[in-house]
């Protein structure tokens, strides 16, 4: 009688750790990683960005955002509902698969920032005599693990997005086409709101700015406030104020937007119009 031998290999080969990684079925560790690189992370970048949406990406920050947004939204739901998606994680692949991309975009765009804040945190501890900036050489480190994030993001999106359609895909031509439509869906949903969030809220603004600057009384106010309610704005967005300001001969004009500009920053126009004039010379 044929007898297995203790030395034999098993039928099935142990993964890898890269292979389990992809594997079919997620494990409680990977789905809390998921959760908290791709749900929570996002969040915490968001909140506490020095650079990369306030100043880097500072053209598209509402694109960046929105793009954000609809990514923890998709990952959430695939990461709550799975297999009893059925065909609609077709959608849910399409918007996985955007979120991908744009992560490894940021990822791309953040590496560099995490590299510099990394050797600017260890500087102080390798020169004698430095050791006093301890809390700054931290605070470079964590700003460091910040820029991180993006990478990590991009590597649960594209995990995620993999799986989506391996567990969505069925062998039957049919299921495949609805399949294939319903990911290019999600592809263009996903990716074309953000867009138009962006465009709708740079036209708000300039239309906003332009009847600050040049509207009457009236339109001045309704401009004012409109720019009060713009709670997705940064400092660049009422520099049309600032550059109006310059631009006036009018005593009397520039102190209505110097004041206008104070109502809606909280800030004085003065160290803005200051960096402008230094710009130009």
């Amino acid at each position: 009688m044929d007898t297995i031998s203790d030395n034999a290999k098993p039928s099935t080969a142990k993964h890898t750790f890269w292979r389990n990684q992809f594997a079919a079925k997620s494990t409680l560790a990977q789905t809390l990683f998921d959760l908290l690189i791709g749900v929570v992370a996002p969040v915490v970048l968001v909140l506490y960005d020095p650079m990369v949406f306030n100043f880097m990406l500072i053209e598209i920050r509402v694109f960046c955002l929105a793009a954000v947004f609809n990514g923890i939204l998709v990952l959430a739901t695939w990461l709550g509902l799975r297999r009893r998606l059925g065909l609609a994680g077709g959608f849910i692949a399409g918007g996985l698969l955007f979120s991908s991309l744009f992560a490894v975009y940021i990822a791309f765009r953040t590496i560099p920032l995490f590299v510099m804040a990394i050797i600017m945190g260890v500087i102080p501890f390798t020169e004698p005599g430095q050791h006093g900036m301890v809390k700054d050489s931290l605070w470079f480190i964590a700003m460091g693990g910040l820029a991180l994030v993006p990478t990590l993001t991009a590597f649960v999106f594209i995990r995620n997005c993999y799986r989506s359609c391996n567990w969505t895909v069925r062998s039957k031509l049919r299921e495949l086409v609805l399949f294939g439509i319903l990911a290019l869906l999600g592809l263009i949903t996903t990716s074309v709101l953000p867009a138009i969030t962006q465009d709708w809220t740079t036209k708000f603004v300039s239309r906003s700015v332009d009847l600050v600057v040049n509207g009457d009384q009236q339109a001045g106010r309704l401009g004012i406030e409109n720019l009060q309610r713009s709670f997705w704005c940064t400092v660049e967005c009422y520099d049309g104020i600032v550059l109006g300001y310059m631009a006036e001969d009018d005593p009397d004009r520039q102190s209505y937007l110097a004041l206008a500009y104070h109502e809606i920053t909280g800030d004085d126009i003065q160290p803005r119009v200051e960096l402008f004039s230094q710009e130009r010379d």
